[in-house]
This record gives structure tokens, C-alpha cells and sequence, in this order.
């Protein structure tokens, strides 16, 4: 069997990176008004199709179904201050797309016309897809989730199947209402993993990252377990030319974890709402990669909600693409879940990446790049990549932390949340700082 070349194995992980689909449907509400989906709340009733409750061939023999999908709804009914009530059925198709449904909220990994048309026009490798059906007013009522009946799906980590936990978290999250978010780490990132993508299980989106948590507290509100919910306002006003899309996000202004992400309008406007009460450090870049990054905007404490937060930022070019990290010799678009008390080799992968002219670092103090250890790698002529080894204190607080390359000139790139500090055990690092 012929070897693999480095820069196809970086497609391979590309292809093991693959996530959801999130559609929605209704009847007349304007689109342009960007309002969010929601539940109008009560309880809200989730009917589970026989086809995961029986044994299925696309679920790993053994699998504990139904410890996964309570635990997945578990993990949003903390957050909610309503019921997630969930409910059987023989139903086996999702409702046909359209203005309206058939009132039943379904999930189902059936073999049906309907459920494998949901998955076709490229999305046939996708692992899941939720088709929400919302009112005149916006508020939903109805969501249908289809796990890909094409892909196969475990509880215990088989390489090349889906999470189970992980895809029905994520769905349910859409089930909620979110859509997909750009902080890499997040349960609602578009893209995560098959098992065995670095090596690793594929376990990280079972648990909420503070952007998870501060987009349905934006929906929904606090549930009375969180001090909630802070509201910043700002705009970026760029230094010569028209305003762009810029990415602002959030990060703990003591930890570094990433806690929320936004992207601004036509104007430069962009809006916070849903955050937990706590001091944050503001950060920005050009969503098109194209425009050096501002970097940090400043700090916003929690004493009220703030608006009026304006800043100028340059319009200048930038040299510099960032957009995959890896370990384990490989490469991908999805977080890399590291432990605390761990030294690392992380690998980073774009444009222009030359050791001898950037520097990388991350937000967090936690989070730190040993001297001397940055190095290039050779992927192939497509893609520029570097390598590091990064110390992760003992006392790091799980979450997503952000890592970025520098230039002398100060032009940055950031992978927002790329690294992930988790429970889940990774055994692929180089040296353990603490006794084990």
C-alpha cells in the first residue's frame, strides 16, 4: 500500500472534520431582519424515533444510546428554564421542507426517501442535520434532527465512526435555535471531528464552551445558575475605506477563555448579549484574512452593560493566513484538546508561516510557547506549516483559549478558541509536568 503524502493526509483530516447541516423553514418571516429562532418555552417535546432506540447497524453494537441522548439533553437543560422532555416514536422521517411541519419534533437516523434527501448535494459526509420550522414571529415550532443514516456513529471512541454524544449535543443546539459558531472549540463549531482525527476520540463537543453557554443565555436568558446577561455594543470604524466584516470576540479578561463571538454588519456594528457578568478583553480581525488585525480592542468590565465602544482600525494589508492546527503529525480545521499540565507539539498551518520572521503566542496566561521549539514542517508546497511546543499550566480552567502568528511589523492572525483544555484524556504529549 502506497504511503499517504504529508499534504494528503492534511485532506484526509479535512475529510475526518466534517460536521452538521442547519436549515430552517417558515412561514413569512423576513429573513433580512436577522432575528434569532426560538422556543416559546414550556416544555418542549422531543420525540426519539425507533430507529436509535432499536439496535440499528449504523451504531456501533454495544453503544449506550440511551445514556447519550440523555446526557445530551442534559447538557442544554442547564441553561434553559424550561423542560426538554423527551418522548418515543415510530415515526422515521424528519418533515418534508416547506413552511410547515407536522408539529412533531423527531429525531431519527432512519433509512427513509426524505431522511437521505436531507443529505444530498455534497452533504452526504455530513454527520447530522436539523430542519427547524419557525412562525410569522420568529419563534419555532418545530425542529427535526436526521443523523446521517450513511455514517456510522459509537459511544466508545471507534476510529472512523461519529460520536454519538457529541453530533446529538451539537443538534440539539440547533434544535434550540444557535447556529454555528466560529469559535473553533465550541459545541456549535460547523466542523468537528470523526474519531480518530489526531489519534484521539472525538469527545470534546459533548461539553458546552462558554460561547456555547453565552448564545443560549443570548436566546433564552439565565435559568438562575449564572449571573447573566451583560450586553456590550460597539463599532470598528476602519482607517481609510469602506467599513469590512470584521470578527470580535470575547475572552475572560483574567483566564483568557474564549466566552463569546460576533461578527459586525454592513456599518462596523457589532452586539454582545448573553455573557455571564465578568471583566473581558475584546479582540478583533479582518473575517477575509486579507487586512492586518487590530488585535485588542481593550477591556470591558461587568459593573453594567456598555455601548458606545468605538475603534479605529487599520486598512492595512496583511501577509500572514492562519488557518489550521494539528498534532500528532496532522493537520486540520477543527480544535486541538490538550490537557492541563501537559507540553505539547502543536502544529500550525497557512500562509507565510516562516520561522525565522513570526512569532506565535496565545491570549491566555495560561498558555505558553517553550523558546526556541518553532521549527517549519514540510506539508507540501500548498500549505506553510510550523511546528511549537506549548506548556499548558497545571491550573488551566477547561475551556477555549486562542492561539495567533505575528509579524515584527505587528500583523497578527487568530484561530479563535483553537485550542481546547479538556478532561478527556490526550496521551500524545511530550513531557507531563505533574505527577500521574
Amino acid at each position: 500500500m502506497k504511503a499517504l503524502s504529508k499534504t494528503a493526509r492534511v485532506l484526509l483530516l479535512q475529510m475526518l472534520a466534517i460536521g452538521s447541516v442547519f436549515a430552517s423553514y417558515g412561514a413569512g418571516r423576513p429573513e433580512a431582519a436577522k432575528q434569532p429562532l426560538r422556543w416559546r418555552g414550556g416544555a418542549i417535546q422531543i420525540a426519539v424515533s425507533s430507529s436509535l432506540t432499536k439496535q440499528n447497524p449504523r451504531i456501533v453494537n454495544g453503544s449506550d444510546v440511551a445514556g447519550a441522548l440523555r446526557r445530551s439533553f442534559q447538557t442544554w437543560q442547564r441553561y434553559v428554564d424550561f423542560d426538554l422532555v423527551q418522548t418515543t416514536t415510530d415515526k422515521q422521517s424528519i418533515s418534508p421542507a416547506g413552511a410547515h411541519g407536522d408539529g412533531i419534533s423527531v429525531i431519527t437516523i432512519a433509512q427513509t426517501p426524505e431522511n437521505a434527501l436531507f443529505f444530498s448535494n455534497g452533504l452526504q459526509e455530513s454527520a447530522a442535520a436539523t430542519r427547524v420550522f419557525y412562525d410569522k414571529r420568529g419563534f419555532v415550532t418545530e425542529a427535526d434532527i436526521a443523523l446521517n443514516p450513511y455514517q456510522d456513529f459509537s459511544t466508545d471512541g471507534t476510529p472512523g465512526t461519529f460520536d454519538l454524544e457529541s453530533t446529538l449535543t451539537h443538534e440539539i443546539g440547533h434544535l434550540l435555535g444557535l447556529e454555528h459558531s466560529d469559535v473553533f472549540g465550541s459545541t456549535m463549531h460547523e466542523k468537528y471531528g470523526k474519531n480518530g482525527a489526531f489519534g484521539l476520540p472525538s469527545y470534546s463537543a459533548r461539553t458546552l464552551s462558554q460561547a456555547d453557554i453565552t448564545e443560549i443565555q443570548r436566546l433564552y436568558g439565565a435559568n438562575g445558575t449564572a449571573s447573566c446577561c451583560q450586553k456590550i455594543e460597539g463599532t470598528l470604524i476602519s482607517a481609510d475605506g469602506p467599513p469590512r466584516q470584521w470578527e470580535v470576540w470575547a475572552e475572560d479578561a483574567q483566564t483568557g477563555q474564549v466566552r463569546a463571538v460576533a461578527a459586525t454588519d454592513d456599518q462596523g456594528n457589532f452586539f454582545f448579549s448573553g455573557l455571564s457578568r465578568g471583566s473581558v478583553l475584546l479582540f478583533a480581525q479582518d473575517k477575509s484574512g486579507e487586512i492586518a488585525s487590530p488585535g485588542e480592542l481593550g477591556t470591558v468590565t461587568s459593573s453594567s452593560d456598555v455601548t458606545g465602544i468605538s475603534k479605529v482600525v487599520p486598512s492595512t494589508k496583511g501577509n500572514l493566513k492562519l488557518e489550521y492546527l494539528g498534532f500528532n503529525g496532522q493537520l486540520s480545521d477543527i480544535a486541538v484538546s490538550l490537557n492541563a499540565g501537559k507540553i505539547y507539539e502543536l502544529y500550525l498551518g497557512g500562509t507565510n508561516l516562516d520561522p525565522s520572521k513570526i512569532k506565535v503566542g496565545f491570549t491566555s496566561p495560561y498558555l505558553s510557547v517553550i523558546p526556541k521549539t518553532i521549527a517549519s514542517r514540510d506539508f507540501g508546497s500548498e500549505i506553510s506549516v510550523v511546528s511549537i511546543d506549548v506548556q499548558v499550566d497545571p491550573n488551566t480552567p477547561p475551556g477555549d483559549y486562542t492561539v495567533f502568528v505575528s509579524e515584527a511589523n505587528g500583523t497578527k492572525r487568530y484561530i479563535v478558541g483553537g485550542v481546547t483544555i479538556e478532561k478527556f484524556h490526550n496521551s500524545f504529549s511530550k513531557f507531563s509536568l505533574t505527577d500521574e
